[in-house]
């Protein structure tokens, strides 16, 4: 399974994210490995947990407007739901609202180790889904980042719902 990735936006906390996505702050700071201030930028891309996060359409949405509310890509939310031209939704309707986009964008300054680094996983998967040969990344190169269920000691941030909360 390839993660999820949320890109910040202007005027984002952890805290507002965590709390939009219904997940617990210390899990979406785990997953990043987000150190103390534990200070976030625009543009940077968080590992979000797994997990539908529905929505019920109500009177007057659009997929602009659950776009700009949940701060995701329009084609996001079309790609979750299988939604089809003219790109139509039906109040009560429940869709899905992913929390993200299934990449990671390679930065300036990025390698394939920090970046495995970052997200907790291995570079000889990165490799493996991306199907990737040398050390050498392109700038703005959409990259697939698996997840890496690691043994040993250490943390690992999950979510889990225990009677109807999440835990």
């Amino acid at each position: 399974m390839n993660q999820i990735f949320y890109t910040v936006q202007p005027g984002d906390t952890l805290y507002q994210i965590a709390n939009r996505w219904a997940i617990p702050l210390e899990t979406l700071i785990i997953a990043n490995n987000i150190k103390a201030p534990y200070v976030i930028y625009p543009g940077v891309q968080l590992s979000m947990p797994p997990g539908d996060y529905c929505y019920r359409i109500k009177a007057g949405d659009t997929i602009y407007n659950i776009s700009k509310n949940f701060k995701v890509p329009m084609a996001a939310i079309i790609e979750a739901n299988n939604i089809r031209p003219p790109y139509s939704i039906k109040q009560d309707d429940v869709i899905i609202v992913p929390p993200g986009v299934t990449f990671y964008v390679v930065q300036p300054g990025d390698t394939l180790w920090n970046i495995a680094q970052r997200y907790n996983t291995q570079v000889d998967l990165i490799r493996e889904a991306n199907q990737i040969s040398s050390q050498n990344l392109s700038i703005g190169k959409k990259l697939k980042v698996p997840y890496f269920v690691p043994s040993g000691h250490g943390k690992v941030a999950y979510t889990s719902i225990v009677d109807g909360k999440y835990t």
